[in-house]
Parts: C-alpha cells; structure tokens; sequence
C-alpha cells in the first residue's frame, strides 16, 4: 500500500511539472524574447551581458517595425508563385523574429543628444553608440533578413545617471516607405528594466520644455499649411504609405533647411512652417492617445515628431504654426523668414 501510495505520488509530481511547463511555454507565447547571438563575433562588435540583453529587449519590444520589401521575401520564390507570395506577404502586418539577432555595428554616435529639447542645461547626455543588429525575420514560409539599429547612452541629471537603449532611425527597421514605420511610438529602455517612449524620458528630464518645431518645404505644401485645412494638407506619397496625415517636424534644429544640404537652396525646401512652442507635455499627451510621437533622428543628434493621425494634425494646427518663406541667400548660414503673403 506504501508503495503504491509512492509510485501515485511520483506520477503526479510528473504530471504537475508537465503542466507547469505547459503553463511557462503559454505565457510566453510560440515567439519567445529576442536573443542575441555573440558568440562568433569579434572583439570590437560585442556588448557586455546586460547590453546585449537591453539591445535584444528593445528590438522585441519593438518588432511591429521590423520588415523588408516585399520582393526581399519573395525573392526565390518561383516564378509562378511569385505574384501570390507577394500579395500574401503583403497581407500579414507584422513579421515575426525567425532566429537570433547578431550585432554587425558597434560604433560612437558622437553628436547624440546635441540638438535635444532641454539638454545641456536640465540634462546630459553623453558615451552615445550605435549598436546595429541583424534581425532574421519570418512572415508566414517566407523569410528575410531586417536591420535594426539602437541608439546606447549614458543619461545624466544632477547626480543620477543610468543606461538608456532607444530605437534608432526606426523607420529604416523595415524600409523608408513601409507603413510599420507608423506602428507606434518606438519604446525604449533605461536603467534595469524601465520602458518609455522619448516623450517620456524627455519629459522627465525637461518638464517644462516647449521647444519650437519646425517643417521644410515647398510653396504649394506652405499654401496649404497656411490655409489651415487638414484635407488640403493631408497628401499621400511613397512614404507615407497607408497615412495621408503624416507630417514630419524637427524639434528646436534647422537639419533640414535647405534639404539639409547647403548652401544650395532647393526649390522643396524654400517655405517653413513653425510652430513657436511645442509643450513637451502636450506632446506626450497625444503620443499616448495614438496621434503622434517622437523618435531619435537620424545620427541621433535630433529629435524628430511624426504625426500619424488626422487628429493629431489638428491638434498642431491648435498650436497656431506660422508659415514663412525663406529669403536667404546661397551664402547665409541660416534662412532668412518672412511671413508668407496670402
């Protein structure tokens, strides 16, 4: 009787750890956490243990963003089944992480944080990376390869400091005319284990910032602006795919007077809205609503906001932006901007 007693008691601690399991392996679901593979790389490329493991963490946190072409995933599929593979791949949102990622840049982003809203004065950021990442990715049988690059530095206010990982540049994580650029705001992580989006973490360290913001471009684009309609302004282009609202402004920085290529003007680039001030709280406000957010700009340097929504473009148009026209000449090192006649 003992033994029996034994034996059942043996069999249901197996049938319980199995269970366990089941329950372990459902929590985290059939895509478990990004991984990062560093075992064959050289000594220049990799990341101690805990920045390996912020970089894989922002890269899942962040995979709504990740994709290619669709031609990338379809590229040896035959040619009869091409035309379907495309339309299926184009059907399926978001691509899923098909392996582990490996790190193939791991480089100084020397003018991190030189244009941010309130830096330098509230705060400092300093020791930029950029860490770049491929990222094999599925979508149904096909498969692909992404890049992916993040954004490590070291934040500091007063006497605290702590590590910090954004997504860099998200917008080439699929391509620069694909619509998951648009998923949502791109979270990031400081310190251990602490998620936010830019708005938040400038917002924490600048709360009271309001910086102006700024967008380039052509006369019929500054037309519209100044008639204040949102239908007039709206347009769809190859990089707006899907979000005909999508207006890009720069945050306190002239980047791209001019196409960011002077001392040339360029006929898309001779008209400015501005809006005087942008309150960083308010701005936070509509990227927790959906209707915008801010990203990390290029090299780093700038800060960039990406409306998204036709709401959102109503609520900058709230903010009173002025249009001007720029009257500078090809040796000024800053436009010249004057109000644009009706």
């Amino acid at each position: 009787m003992i033994r029996l007693r034994r034996v059942l008691a043996a069999l249901l601690g197996v049938l319980l750890a199995a269970s366990v399991g089941v329950l372990l392996a459902a929590s985290v679901g059939p895509a478990a956490a990004a991984q990062l593979r560093q075992d064959a790389l050289p000594r220049d490329l990799r990341l101690s243990p805990d920045e390996a493991a912020r970089v894989a963490r922002v890269v899942e946190r962040n995979r709504a963003f990740l994709g290619a072409r669709p031609l990338e995933f379809c590229k040896d599929a035959p040619a009869a089944e091409r035309t379907s593979c495309l339309e299926e791949v184009e059907r399926i949102a978001e691509s899923k992480i098909d392996g582990p990622l490996e790190v193939t840049e791991n480089g100084e982003a020397t003018r991190v944080g030189e244009e941010w809203p309130g830096a330098g004065e509230d705060y400092r950021v300093e020791g930029g990376r950029r860490v770049r990442v491929s990222v094999p990715i599925r979508k149904g049988e096909r498969a692909a390869v992404a890049e992916a690059s993040v954004l490590v530095f070291t934040s500091r206010r007063g006497e605290a400091s702590e590590a910090c990982f954004f997504p860099l540049e998200h917008w080439t994580w699929a391509d620069l005319d694909r619509p998951e650029r648009f998923a949502h705001a791109p979270v990031g992580v400081c310190g251990k284990d602490r998620e936010l989006t830019l708005a938040d973490y400038l917002v924490e360290q600048s709360p009271d910032a309001a910086p102006w913001a700024i967008r380039f471009l052509s006369e019929p684009e500054a037309r519209a602006w100044q008639s204040g309609d949102p239908e007039k302004i709206k347009h769809t282009s190859p990089y707006t795919a899907g979000h005909p609202y999508a207006k890009y402004f720069l945050l306190g920085s002239l980047r791209w007077w001019r196409g960011g290529k002077p001392p040339a003007r360029r006929p898309e680039y001779g008209w400015v809205v501005r809006i005087d001030e942008l309150p960083l709280r308010r701005v936070r406000e509509l990227e927790k609503q959906g209707e915008l957010f801010l990203d990390v700009f290029e090299d780093g340097a700038q800060v960039e906001l990406t409306n998204v929504t036709r709401e959102g473009l109503v609520s900058l148009l709230a903010e009173k932006p002025v249009v001007y026209t720029d009257r500078s000449g090809p040796g000024d090192r800053a436009p010249e901007l004057v109000p644009l006649g009706g």
